[in-house]
């Protein structure tokens, strides 16, 4: 919550569910000089259903979503940018890692033939990092009151072919 600028950042809202009175109350008393707005999920909303509790009024036209696992370190100012600059409807943040595997992995044909093995390979590959720009306009694929995950609303933004493009971070 402190690493979001309140220059650039007018309404942060807060989703809970579980144990939403406890953590209300400790937020409260921890966080001071943001305008803090907590939505009080009846039910499990999923990792992006709550964002249809927010009054579509006080949204600006780019949501930033952030979850709470994450610690981002990154200018947002950036990130808003280039998902204005590219026009797109979702930007994803996404950090480059490295992955080693410890095991030798062969390669079989479709019919299960030994084709060649790769000794520990390494891949370079995109991880998500919890951190998003969505366009207002893509709250439209969220049902109020309806359970939905971030990852079903990319797949929904996808289908809707709207342009979904990537922030990289290190």
């Amino acid at each position: 919550i402190d690493s979001f600028d309140s220059n650039q950042v007018k309404n942060m809202f807060i989703s809970l569910n579980y144990k939403y009175s406890i953590i209300k109350s400790y937020i409260k008393s921890e966080i001071k000089n943001k305008n803090l707005i907590f939505l009080k999920e009846k039910k499990p909303l999923g990792t992006i259903g709550a964002l249809k509790l927010v009054d579509e009024k006080k949204l600006s036209n780019n949501i930033v979503v952030s979850f709470c696992d994450i610690i981002f370190q990154n200018n947002m100012k950036n990130v808003i940018e280039t998902h204005e600059k590219s026009k797109n409807d979702l930007t994803i943040v996404v950090s480059k890692k490295k992955i080693k595997l410890p095991y030798g992995v062969c390669k079989l044909s479709k019919k299960g033939s030994f084709i060649k093995i790769d000794e520990k390979p390494e891949s370079d590959l995109f991880i998500n990092v919890g951190y998003y720009v969505i366009n207002k306009k893509m709250l439209k694929y969220i049902k109020k009151n309806e359970k939905l995950d971030v990852t079903d609303l990319i797949k929904k933004i996808k289908l809707g072919k709207n342009k979904i493009g990537v922030y990289p971070v290190e």
